[in-house]
């Protein structure tokens, strides 16, 4: 329910600021033809910054509001945090990534730390090296974020 939620806030926070920057330019874009040079560039450059500032505050919701679902070829496995970054996933030594993110039941960040000494079912990708890059703890029914079974 959450997802769905963030996902129609997004869109509707995308749609408004893509509404008013256009407005924006829209409505300035006489007064910039009529105006002298000097005029124009000096409306020009605080418009310019506006409409870089809204465009980043609509990529910042969007970031915000990023969807952390579970991948379907993500692998399943035990999960037991021995000294981070060092992990067990089914017994295997591995180490989590450089920046590595680990997902909890309720769609919020968990530290390594916290997870030690206790194995957690989990889903699973790595990075490029082959690192363990991005983990989602699964809910009591198994089920996880993505609704995908273990």
């Amino acid at each position: 329910m959450c997802g769905v939620v963030c996902a129609v806030v997004c869109d509707v926070v995308c749609d408004v600021v893509c509404d008013v920057v256009c407005d924006a330019v829209a409505a300035l874009q006489p007064m910039l033809r009529k105006a002298s040079t000097f005029f124009a560039s000096a409306i020009r450059f605080p418009v310019l910054r506006a409409v870089v500032a809204l465009w980043l505050l609509g990529g910042a919701g969007v970031a915000l509001c990023a969807h952390h679902t579970i991948p379907p070829s993500a692998p399943g496995g035990v999960l037991e945090v021995t000294a981070p970054p060092w992990i067990r996933i089914d017994g295997k030594v591995e180490r989590l990534s450089p920046g590595a993110r680990i997902w909890g039941t309720h769609r919020m960040l968990v530290m390594s730390a916290s997870l030690v000494g206790r194995p957690w079912k989990v889903r699973y990708i790595r990075d490029p090296q082959a690192l363990i890059h991005e983990v989602w703890i699964m809910g009591e029914d198994s089920s996880g974020i993505g609704g995908a079974a273990l």
